[in-house]
């Protein structure tokens, strides 16, 4: 799932029809938030892309109403050192390419920077969102890696290695395969250091 931020549902299902995406009706939903100090309901609105348009993941926008209730602050930490999700990465088939680029610049609002051949990013703020053209099909326990900042790659490491994770270093940092990080691959790395 790919869940889409923002202040009011209503208002970035028009910005996005503007653009020419077609989002569902809104819907007020509620979810039950079992953790951390404020556990209890948590109220939200959201709608999606039809599911045909975006066979990479269900995609949607969301209006938090009790935000508080869902990023509190003790349930924001974890062991490894995590401390935000700042990326997506998706390998999308080279038919499909072209269409779920243009699909993302219209529901994003913002062009995608070519970081390679067939590589482009979405800057979001801290976060972004890299679509690669794969020449091939793409299973789909290899088409996502979500993008973890962590605070320390030895942290991170030790944590990993504590629970029995197995993961592979690269150049970019901690990569951990789907099969072991819940269906879609991870990547740990210090995106942000400590001073920025």
């Amino acid at each position: 799932i790919l869940a889409l931020g923002c202040d009011d549902a209503d208002t970035a299902r028009s910005a996005a029809a503007a653009r020419g995406v077609v989002l569902g009706p809104v819907a007020d939903a509620v979810r039950e938030v079992d953790y951390g100090a404020l556990a209890g309901p948590a109220r939200f609105r959201w709608c999606a892309l039809d599911a045909t348009d975006t066979p990479e993941s269900l995609v949607c926008v969301v209006q938090h109403r009790d935000a508080e209730r869902v990023f509190q602050r003790e349930v924001q930490q974890h062991p490894n050192g995590a401390r935000a999700l700042v990326g997506i990465e998706w390998r999308i088939p080279a038919a499909e390419f072209d269409r779920t680029l243009a699909r993302y610049a219209a529901l994003l609002g913002v062009a995608a920077r070519r970081d390679a051949d067939d590589v482009w990013r979405f800057a979001l703020g801290r976060e972004s969102i890299v679509l690669r053209r794969s020449s091939t099909g793409v299973p789909v326990t290899q088409a996502a890696r979500v993008v973890i900042d962590v605070a320390d790659l030895d942290v991170a490491r030790a944590c990993l290695q504590r629970n029995g994770v197995p993961y592979s270093e690269s150049d970019a940092g901690l990569e951990i395969a789907a099969e072991s990080a819940g269906g879609a691959a991870m990547r740990l790395a210090v995106v942000y250091p400590r001073d920025s």
